[in-house]
């Protein structure tokens, strides 16, 4: 086997542990997806007061995954209006804390 053939050899399985690596990453991001989609809203506790949020979406920023929640308006809730006027109607929380979040919700 010559040089050429050895290093497209090389390049093919290059590409196959890197296919597999990407397709492992899209199945957990499939299935951070499912969860999102389907757990209840969150309670947080913003700088401007606490309200609930619901998943809107996932995305990358700064080549970070974050998770993207929106501002359920209650009428219920004071702070709503606070957190709208200051903060916004959007709050992206990295997965990290988004677990830590369902892991605080599933124990109370």
């Amino acid at each position: 086997m010559n040089i050429s053939a050895n290093l497209n050899c090389i390049k093919i399985k290059g590409d196959i542990k890197m296919n597999n690596t990407l397709e492992k990453k899209l199945k957990n991001l499939d299935y951070l997806n499912e969860v999102c989609i389907h757990s209840p809203s969150l309670l947080i506790d913003t700088k401007c007061g606490v309200a609930r949020y619901k998943f809107n979406k996932i995305g990358y920023r700064d080549n970070k995954l974050l998770i993207e929640f929106k501002l359920l308006l209650e009428s219920n809730n004071n702070d709503t209006t606070n957190i709208l006027y200051n903060i916004g109607n959007k709050c992206y929380l990295t997965v990290d804390q988004f677990l830590y979040a369902l892991k605080y919700y599933a124990s109370a």
